[in-house]
């Protein structure tokens, strides 16, 4: 959808699907930073500074984004607050985000993963009968990578969390109460 170093000639506005975004590194360790989901926006700063895409993004789902112009978005941020509080909303949710894995920093595997798990089924899960969450395009390799862990690690905490009967897991997707 968005490849880092790209120059930055729209906005896209998640109407639904997730994506992730990764953020390239020069040793080829490529991060993910965050999960994008419905109603939020991708790529508004390289818009609004002038900057090349700092990040790649990368749809986990199917899904529908709103292309917006760069010249039509800055124009929309001047005449609709609407359109401002939503760049609000969407820096202060990737703020929380950054606190949130810098603070799971220091926990073990198995808590960040469930941390991770929980955040993401909270913010773009679907709800099941039974009351547990839904989250649908996530691989444990992307979360290994979104929680600085190796794939060895989150199988380990997965089976933990399976053990204890929070988690149900397959492949692209997983099931976990609130």
């Amino acid at each position: 959808m968005v490849n880092a170093g790209a120059d930055s000639t729209e906005v896209l506005l998640v109407v639904d699907g997730l994506l992730k975004v990764v953020l390239p590194s020069e040793w080829g360790l490529d991060s993910i930073t965050n999960l994008v989901g419905c109603g939020e926006l991708v790529g508004e700063l390289g818009v609004l500074f002038g900057d090349k895409r700092s990040a790649h993004v990368v749809a986990l789902t199917s899904g529908t984004a709103v292309r917006v112009g760069a010249s039509t978005f800055r124009s929309l941020l001047r005449e609709h607050r609407d359109v401002h509080a939503l760049v609000d909303h969407t820096a202060r949710r990737r703020q929380r985000t950054a606190d949130d894995r810098h603070r799971d920093q220091r926990l073990d595997v198995h808590t960040r993963v469930e941390l991770s798990l929980g955040r993401w089924a909270r913010a773009f899960g679907a709800p099941l009968p039974d009351g547990q969450l839904r989250v649908r395009g996530l691989g444990q390799g992307d979360v290994a990578d979104a929680v600085a862990a190796s794939v060895k690690h989150v199988e380990a905490a997965y089976a933990r969390l399976r053990a204890e009967g929070t988690l149900r897991s397959g492949r692209l997707w997983y099931e976990i109460k609130p």
